[in-house]
């Protein structure tokens, strides 16, 4: 009986990594509904000074664990908070390309984006995040 229940929690756990290879983003999601991703493929987690950190080698996100709702996998991108408004005015546009605004703070962005998804540049770069 051992054996078995050894080899059904193996074999569960095996199931558990493949199907978490198909999503792309590991996700944190605060309790006022904003997340934040990161590329799942290397991501090292760690708990440190009452917060979680989620670091791939190239980029990372962090959250006080407070505030943690849910963490989980996707197969996209999201957060408004992985967009960092100290490095410079953060331009949106919708996906079909229409300019909602340009926008100096994170919490403006935040005020003034209604649920959907929409693409930001900053700096040279491009993110697509989805405000739910």
């Amino acid at each position: 009986m051992r054996r078995f229940l050894l080899t059904m929690a193996l074999m569960a756990t095996a199931f558990g990594v493949v199907k978490a290879d198909g999503y792309g983003f590991l996700t944190l999601e605060d309790s006022n509904g904003a997340s934040q991703s990161v590329v799942a493929v290397g991501t090292r987690i760690t708990f440190a000074d009452g917060n979680i950190t989620a670091t791939n080698g190239t980029s990372a996100v962090s959250m006080p664990l407070s505030k943690l709702a849910r963490l989980y996998f996707s197969d996209t991108s999201t957060g408004i908070e992985g967009i960092s408004t100290d490095k410079g005015e953060a331009e949106v546009t919708t996906v079909s390309g229409v300019s909602v605004g340009h926008f100096s703070t994170t919490e403006q962005m935040r005020a003034a984006l209604a649920k959907g998804v929409y693409i930001v540049r900053q700096n040279g770069k491009t993110f697509k995040i989805a405000v739910r």
